[in-house]
């Protein structure tokens, strides 16, 4: 019969640096969340323009021509 040693494998791969690495990815990923509610405005703005520039774009590319309202 086989027996499986996990906790052996586990600890062969949780090094120290490679705890640090995740524990700092974690810290991170919670900056990231914090900078994001913060500035959620801004960045719902910003979203608005580029898909407002992007269509505007393409329909420059097809030569589609639009007024400037019916865009937005």
């Amino acid at each position: 019969m086989h027996t499986f040693d996990f906790i052996g494998k586990y600890s062969k791969l949780l090094t120290n640096d490679i705890v640090a690495l995740l524990a700092a990815i974690h810290e991170q990923k919670g900056k990231q969340t914090l900078a994001a509610a913060e500035i959620g405005d801004v960045l719902e703005q910003l979203i608005k323009i580029s898909k407002i520039q992007s269509t505007e774009a393409s329909n420059r590319i097809e030569g589609v021509v639009t007024t400037d309202e019916r865009l937005k």
